[in-house]
């Protein structure tokens, strides 16, 4: 039987391809809503909230702190947002997009502040029993 740290090591492994395939596929046409909203921006936050999850899952069963996990996130996301990105430049049909890039990182940091969240609700909640 599998390790849980070897099952979220292969879910994030191949969510990641997953992610690097919809990057270098050319143009999927989403739909626009009338005043301009593009449901592409609320994937690409979707696409990296999920890759951000199976990331922190993955390094958690390898019994890495929350603190650390969360300084990885911020830079994996910082880094990793331009780049996939600018891979857009090299493939036709596709363009570079800043948008792209700032819904990438809303994706991550979005996730980051809801790990800090429930951080620090566990602590409070833990310092709350403990005075008790």
């Amino acid at each position: 039987m599998m390790k849980n740290n070897n099952v979220y090591k292969y879910l994030f492994i191949f969510y990641s391809l997953v992610v690097l395939v919809l990057t270098v596929y050319p143009r999927i046409n989403l739909p626009i809503d009338p005043k301009g909203f593009s449901v592409d921006k609320l994937a690409h936050s979707a696409q990296f909230i999920i890759f951000s999850f199976l990331y922190y899952k993955m390094r958690k069963s390898m019994k890495q702190t929350r603190r650390v996990i969360i300084i990885e996130l911020f830079f994996l996301g910082t880094l990793i947002s331009p780049v996939l990105e600018s891979l857009q430049l090299y493939i036709p049909g596709r363009s570079f997009e800043w948008w792209d890039i700032a819904s990438n990182l809303f994706g991550f940091y979005l996730f980051i502040i809801f790990e800090i969240l429930i951080a620090v609700f566990k602590g409070n909640k833990q310092r709350t029993a403990e005075s008790l």
